[in-house]
Parts: C-alpha cells; sequence; structure tokens
C-alpha cells in the first residue's frame, strides 16, 4: 500500500498522480533488479557499459573551445565557468 500525505505540498490531483507514478516506477523496477535483469539482459547490459560519445563531443574529439569567439552564447558561458571555477573542454554542452 501507498501512504499519500495530505499536507500542503500533496493537495492537488496532479501532485496524487506523479506520486502514483513514482511508486510505480519504484515498484517495476524492484521486481525487474529482483528478479536480475541486470544479468539476464543482455542488450540493456551492453548499452550501459558501452555508452556512445555525445554527439557535439564526437565533432570536436579534443575540444569546442575555438567556436566561443564565433558563438555569443558559448561568450557568455564562459563567464559561468569563471564563477564555478571549472573549465570545460566541451564548452557547448553547457548550452
Amino acid at each position: 500500500f501507498i501512504i499519500y500525505n495530505h499536507g500542503p505540498d500533496l493537495c492537488s490531483h496532479s501532485a496524487l498522480n506523479y506520486a502514483l507514478a513514482n511508486s510505480f516506477e519504484a515498484l517495476v523496477d524492484a521486481i525487474y533488479l529482483d528478479g536480475g535483469l541486470m544479468k539476464k539482459n543482455k542488450q540493456l547490459t551492453n548499452l550501459w557499459n558501452n555508452l556512445q560519445e555525445y554527439p557535439l563531443k564526437v565533432q570536436y574529439p579534443n575540444s569546442d573551445r575555438h567556436l566561443i569567439e564565433q558563438v555569443l552564447l558559448l561568450k557568455q558561458l564562459t563567464k559561468f565557468e569563471q564563477d564555478i571555477g571549472v573549465e570545460f573542454r566541451h564548452i557547448r554542452m553547457l548550452a
């Protein structure tokens, strides 16, 4: 069974639907994991273990920072990089 809180954050019909959907997803995941899906399903395991490179990274494998001067949005993202203290090799992934 599901205990549903009648607090102010969960008093709408849509909130109940989200709670039920999340509960159903958790139940289905538990059933699959308990049944050993990761061991039995070779395709899913292969997909998980051999992730494909992100398409923007494939286009410029080493870096795409040379595009910063050509694209205003990328210039603006360098400010974000400075604020957080991290410089991304593939800055377009932030866009």
